[in-house]
């Protein structure tokens, strides 16, 4: 395993304080065998209150190990070898969590945060299916699409990584936070920004680059045509990754972007197997196991079996079980629990 000193990673953070090469310029040079340190003595010998910098990048590490998250530098061998191929990789990740050689097989799940229930329900019936055919999801952990495909993915068991557009320490949105730790519990939460720094509108696109760099394609939920989702499309294009995209109404404005990435070409996504064919994972054995739902009693089968055919509402549950409202209730309760149903409002559950 290469191990990169902290001496290393002193220099990798201070590339960033040499703003004439930029991230392309970087790696450029890193590919060419040139050593961080080396690019610092070359290009920010001339830079200004060099002093201060270092000031800086040693509080700066003292402040990431005060929070337990990890630096990562195309040395590293948890640095993910996909992301380093695009134009412009990010040299530095913060990370918490843990970045695996498994996670090269990712799918960028992306969308709108103002979802429709159609939305909502497609993500959370086809991302079982891919975490089960050994795909980690990757997603903003921003409100809407992005929330529902992480949530999917650690519901089943699986992996998902979240890239975020503020330093790691920012949680945003943030009532995310909750979130932010199942994430970093089953998969890895990422950050190319210093500590400290707050999201803007720069920042999202710069950080869409590498979800969709991190992953063989990116599957566009639901969008307006105007949205981050759709410059993450884009950008998987420049980066030759595949691009999928969930047909919709033509009455939709959230549909509308997806329909028009699949007038452009995109795969349009109707089941799990529209993506796993394209990215040839369709006779992949299964890397992990889904969990299984295994009903203790008769009613939690029968409301099981109910739910299977679509979402209901308490009242329909116990008219159809046959079932008392106490019996229903109490079994309802057990399996949110046990993550197997949602409520989704007004009284009424899916299945998960």
């Amino acid at each position: 395993m290469t191990h990169v000193s902290k001496d290393e990673k002193n220099y990798y953070l201070f590339l960033r304080y040499i703003p004439k090469l930029g991230k392309a310029g970087i790696k450029k040079l890193l590919d060419q065998g040139w050593s961080p340190r080396e690019i610092w003595r070359e290009f920010g010998s001339k830079v200004a209150r060099v002093s201060r910098i270092k000031h800086e990048v040693e509080k700066e590490l003292v402040k990431a190990a005060r929070l337990g998250f990890d630096l990562i530098t195309p040395q590293d061998d948890s640095y993910p070898r996909r992301l380093w191929e695009i134009h412009d990789p990010p040299f530095l990740l913060y990370t918490k969590g843990k970045l695996i050689p498994k996670d090269e097989m990712a799918l960028a799940v992306v969308g709108t945060r103002n979802f429709s229930a159609y939305g909502r329900d497609v993500v959370e019936s086809i991302v079982p299916q891919l975490v089960g055919a050994g795909l980690t999801v990757v997603s903003g952990m921003a409100r809407g699409i992005d929330s529902i495909a992480h949530k999917a993915a650690i519901d089943c068991g699986g992996r998902t990584i979240a890239v975020l557009g503020s330093g790691l320490d920012v949680v945003y949105p943030p009532e995310n936070r909750d979130l932010f730790e199942e994430i970093s519990a089953q998969g890895a939460v990422v950050s190319e920004f210093p500590l400290g720094f707050e999201p803007n509108n720069y920042s999202f696109p710069v950080r869409n680059r590498v979800i969709s760099g991190l992953s063989l394609g990116v599957w566009v939920v639901e969008a307006p045509r105007r949205s981050g989702a759709l410059i993450t499309a884009d950008l998987a294009l420049s980066q030759g990754r595949e691009v999928f995209a969930l047909p919709g109404s033509v009455f939709s404005q959230r549909s509308v972007g997806p329909n028009w990435l699949i007038k452009q070409g995109a795969v349009p996504v109707t089941e799990a197997k529209d993506i796993l064919d394209v990215l040839e994972l369709e006779n992949r054995s299964q890397e992990i196991e889904v969990r299984q739902f295994l009903p203790e009693t008769e009613v939690e089968k029968l409301i099981h079996d109910l739910l299977s055919e679509g979402p209901m509402t308490v009242d329909n549950l116990i008219r159809h079980s046959g079932f008392s409202a106490a019996e229903v209730n109490t079994a309802l309760s057990k399996m949110e629990i046990k993550g197997v149903i949602r409520e989704i409002g007004n009284s009424e559950y899916r299945k998960v």
